[in-house]
This record gives structure tokens, C-alpha cells and sequence, in this order.
């Protein structure tokens, strides 16, 4: 009989590698939000703690509880949301923690790819150019038509448009 094709193994290790990323409390006796102690608390949903990384850098550990009104059907409510705050500088991952966020990142990037801004394959309207960057797709290939391929090399993580786009949103925006 052929052998089975390979499996993905529940990797659990100890606490051995700390990352400068913040962190909520971890425990089941009080909230990792408002710190109250409660005997009807949740455990956090996978995607609410991911939520939470993406949009403020902080992990909120697995296993971690909260009052079950901070929760709504979309992970925490905005005002819970908003009421986020790190209790610590550092956390500590062990290898199945870092794989599980590894995978979530990437499951997040493969589902939004479409989404990307991306100066290169026009999948930009005018109205878009324009709020990125002050300037009519006519006007954005002008200006590209206008810099030199010597001025600004093509990477591989980034092309000449992106670097022109990317320039002209942050100085749209007072940020250079």
C-alpha cells in the first residue's frame, strides 16, 4: 500500500522564543480587556485575536478570556475594540503559536490579494488614482513616461510606478 500523504503535525513546545510584540493578559480567572474577574468569561475567538494584531499589534493569547459582552458576531464590539490595551512589551511563542500566526497571515493575504493597491497592473480607477495620489491615470503614465528606467530600478518586491505612486500619496498627505 502507498504511504499516506503527509500531515501537518500539532506541534507543542515550550515557551522558548520572546518577540517585542505586545501583549494582553493571559488567563481564564479574569478579562484580558477590562480586567474584571468573572465566572461567565469567553475564550477570545481565533479571529478577534487576529483582528487584534493586524490592527493594533497586540497578541491576544491563545486561551485568553473576556467578559462576553465585549464579543459580537464579528469578533469584539467597537467599543471593546477600541478599549484594547497591551499589558505587555514582549511575548512569548513557542514553534505552534508562530506557525498558527504564520498561517493565519498568509490565509488573510491569499483571501485579500485582490484588494492590494497596485500602481502596475491598472486595476486602479481614475477616482482611485486621484485619491491616492492627486493625479488622472493619464497624468500618472505621463509622469512615468517622463523618469528615466536609470532613475529608479525596478525590484523585485517593487517597480518604478510603484515607487512614483507610492511618493505621490505620501506627499499628497504632507508626509514627506
Amino acid at each position: 500500500m502507498p504511504p499516506s500523504a503527509p500531515k501537518r503535525a500539532k506541534l507543542n513546545s515550550s515557551l522558548s522564543i520572546s518577540l517585542p510584540i505586545s501583549s494582553t493578559l493571559k488567563g481564564h480567572a479574569q478579562c484580558c480587556l477590562c480586567k474584571q474577574r468573572g465566572p461567565k468569561l469567553m475564550v477570545v475567538p481565533q479571529e478577534a485575536r487576529f483582528n487584534t494584531f493586524l490592527e493594533k499589534n497586540i497578541i491576544i493569547p491563545a486561551g485568553s478570556r473576556c467578559c462576553p459582552c465585549h464579543l459580537c458576531t464579528e469578533g469584539f464590539t467597537k467599543e471593546a475594540n477600541e478599549d484594547i490595551t497591551s499589558v505587555y512589551t514582549v511575548s512569548d511563542f513557542n514553534r505552534s503559536g508562530i506557525l498558527e500566526l504564520i498561517d493565519t497571515i498568509r490565509e488573510h493575504a491569499l483571501k485579500n490579494k485582490n484588494a492590494r493597491i497596485d500602481f502596475d497592473k491598472s486595476s486602479l480607477n481614475d477616482t482611485d488614482f486621484r485619491n491616492l495620489t492627486g493625479l488622472k491615470i493619464t497624468d500618472f503614465e505621463d509622469l512615468c513616461s517622463h523618469i528615466p528606467n536609470s532613475a529608479i530600478r525596478d525590484t523585485r518586491v517593487r517597480s518604478m510606478r510603484t515607487c512614483i505612486g507610492i511618493f505621490l500619496h505620501q506627499t499628497s498627505f504632507g508626509d514627506v
